[in-house]
């Protein structure tokens, strides 16, 4: 049983590094960044709906606003002229504007959380497909002009900006900026 598990987990091996060897990592990079620009649309398209739907509790809010002042008003002809019957009609009608007003507050609310939650992933997702693009066009740059027995063009070897680069840079900045704020100072 143990030398049929062992031979098991050997061909498994084999079958992927076949696959691995089969398969194209520049296409299969190309095809997560397809895969994640769909997400993005879908998320896009998604973030539309929720911004409607708050467009219209809005609208629905303001109207509901605008229906107070003409039930106020109703209610102060309906108490003047003493007419009980029809000023409890007016009232039910308030109470139930209050309520759907409450409700379509409370939805509004979470809403605009949603909505922002949402923009603020969708901007994420956005810079992580951006430096996943940037990171396939240096991949498939570097594979397409390394040849075997090519050379390597000296101008062109450095154009890459590394993250230790950057980060130097940045130091280097920020210590100009303190030293000149030194100097404002004095």
């Amino acid at each position: 049983m143990l030398l049929i598990n062992r031979l098991s987990q050997l061909f498994k091996a084999d079958a992927n590094a076949i696959l691995d060897r089969i398969e194209d990592p520049e296409q299969l990079l190309i095809q997560a960044i397809r895969e994640m620009q769909d997400s993005l649309n879908s998320q896009d398209y998604e973030l539309k709906l929720l911004k409607h739907e708050q467009e219209q509790l809005m609208a629905n809010v303001a109207d509901i606003k605008q229906a107070f002042v003409q039930l106020d008003d109703e209610l102060e002809v309906c108490l003047t002229s003493q007419k009980h019957d029809l000023a409890r009609v007016v009232i039910r009608k308030k109470l139930l504007a209050e309520k759907i007003l409450k409700q379509n507050t409370a939805r509004l609310t979470s809403l605009k959380m949603k909505v922002q939650s949402r923009e603020k992933a969708m901007l994420e997702n956005q810079d992580n497909l951006q430096l996943m693009q940037q990171k396939a066009d240096i991949l498939i740059s570097q594979q397409g002009s390394i040849q075997p027995n090519a050379v390597v063009d000296p101008m062109t070897q450095d154009l890459v900006v590394r993250d230790e680069d950057v980060e130097v840079a940045l130091l280097k900045a920020i210590s100009v900026g303190v030293h000149h704020e030194k100097n404002d100072v004095q």
